[in-house]
């Protein structure tokens, strides 16, 4: 372009010359074919990605829908069985709880990802209470195996106590 500039002509550079940012062609035209072949190539790329995730969220939505009955039938299962059902993390935090349990351990506040201690509202509960709890858990996860128990509960509503049978499954 600078050779232009000047009005040099090629011819008269010597032979042995470097020019530097030197055109490696004078054609940069792309044929037509070419752009239109690529243009249709791409929108059909285009498309067919588009109904691909149409039809990955189509099928994520039917997912979500079946896996959010389950759940709800579960959930009802769980909470029309008179057996005290509670299911918690490695750390001990609860993560659902029947109404039975509920009921047994006088819960009324919001229990969910909270330790037994904070949320269990019987004053007859001691604290080595909680610790033998947190033990039997513990037991439940090391060994990877159920660890059955026999724990006495008052009952506060009858003034009595009560034994539970119960199993912890890790």
């Amino acid at each position: 372009n600078q050779l232009k500039r000047f009005n040099i002509n090629m011819s008269s550079v010597p032979k042995d010359s470097i020019i530097i940012n030197k055109p490696l062609c004078n054609n940069y035209s792309i044929p037509e074919k070419v752009v239109l072949y690529f243009t249709v190539g791409f929108i059909l790329l285009l498309i067919s990605t588009i109904i691909f995730l149409l039809t990955m969220i189509r099928k994520l939505n039917t997912t979500k829908r079946l896996l959010s009955d389950s759940e709800s039938l579960l959930k009802t299962i769980i909470n029309s069985t008179p057996d005290i059902i509670c299911f918690k993390d490695p750390n001990g935090l609860v993560l659902q709880s029947n109404n039975s349990n509920l009921e047994l351990l006088n819960i009324e506040k919001d229990y969910k990802f909270k330790h037994l201690s904070e949320i269990i509202n019987m004053p007859s509960l001691t604290e080595k209470d909680f610790i033998n709890m947190e033990e039997y858990d513990n037991k439940a996860w090391e060994s990877g195996n159920f660890y059955r128990t026999e724990e006495v509960f008052p009952y506060e509503k009858e003034d009595i106590f009560k034994t539970y049978d119960i199993i912890r499954i890790p």
